[in-house]
């Protein structure tokens, strides 16, 4: 805790000061045991950090929000399974294919690992929160066509992941909505980079910037942030508190 008196004199012989940089200088950059790191501050804790020279902006994160009316489309899909700790082995290797082609489509970017053992540590062996993991198959081919993963709340669902190729993102995202909808929810949430707004500001979504900035290490040797802006990919799952 910092005395209420000193909150605005964090200078750079501060512990938070001292505690970051010797986190970043030891573990992240060049020949460093992470030569990246990600985090999701506050645009005001975010500007602290550029001030010290610990971080740099190189992207923000907004958030997208669809009206779930009765009338709304259904989407078109073959075979929809849920996948849970009981049938996971059954479906994890079209997961893997689902994560091989979306990784694939967006090869010039940051995103983090999301095979099929990902989804089960992150969402079917979370300690305290319960999602649904859906997989989507083509009507035609009957090939793994979308992986989507909701968190259920009072009157909403949050979309927290999504795998799937780039032709296949706007039915993805209208299988979310029916998925919320047949669940008696009345507005489907979610998070994206700034830069994918295009991806998912579709069917008349509203879209929000959140005071959520994406940092870059500036502080040790490593990947230049000027080369990281508008490149990572994120939704809520990335995040570890929702």
């Amino acid at each position: 805790m910092v005395a209420r008196d000193a909150r605005q004199a964090v200078r750079s012989q501060s512990p938070f000061y001292q505690s970051a940089k010797q986190f970043l200088e030891s573990y992240v950059g060049y020949d460093k045991p992470f030569y990246l790191a990600y985090g999701f501050p506050s645009d005001r804790a975010m500007a602290l950090s550029e001030k010290l020279g610990l971080y740099e902006t190189v992207g923000h994160m907004i958030e997208v929000s669809w009206q779930l009316g009765q009338s709304s489309p259904q989407a078109s899909t073959g075979k929809l399974v849920e996948v849970d700790e009981e049938n996971f082995s059954e479906y994890q290797q079209d997961i893997d294919k689902l994560w091989q082609a979306f990784s694939t489509n967006f090869k010039h970017h940051f995103i983090c690992n999301r095979d099929a053992d990902y989804f089960r540590w992150r969402y079917l062996l979370h300690p305290s929160r319960k999602y649904s993991i859906h997989l989507a198959y083509s009507r035609i081919l009957k090939k793994p066509e979308s992986l989507i993963v909701l968190r259920h709340d009072d009157n909403k669902c949050m979309l927290m992941d999504m795998l799937c190729r780039k032709m296949d993102f706007r039915s993805s995202l209208a299988m979310a909505r029916q998925l919320a909808r047949e669940n008696d929810k009345s507005t489907l949430v979610t998070w994206s980079s700034d830069v994918f707004s295009n991806h998912f500001c579709v069917d008349q979504a509203s879209e929000k910037l959140l005071p959520v900035a994406i940092p870059a290490n500036s502080c040790s040797p490593g990947y230049p942030p000027e080369k990281q802006h508008d490149k990572w990919w994120f939704m809520p799952g990335d995040t570890d508190y929702l």
